[in-house]
């Protein structure tokens, strides 16, 4: 069993790196973190690279906007 935590960031670049430090304290460590940037500050993918990581951080930077409904 693998175990994911996907984290949605949206102009909040402090905040979502403070959630994936957390992420990587927790007692039961996940297999992997996925950063979601919907359209946010660029510069979160570079305050993530450099992060003293323990667990694999996939990051996605969504440029387009996707309609629901």
């Amino acid at each position: 069993m693998k175990l994911s935590v996907v984290i949605p960031a949206y102009r909040r670049s402090t905040l979502t790196t403070s959630n994936v430090e957390e992420c990587m304290k927790s007692s039961l460590l996940p297999d992997e973190i996925i950063v979601v940037n919907d359209g946010g500050d660029k510069d979160l993918r570079d305050m993530l690279f450099n992060l003293k990581r323990n667990v694999p951080i996939i990051y996605a930077y969504i440029e387009q906007d996707i309609p629901w409904g």
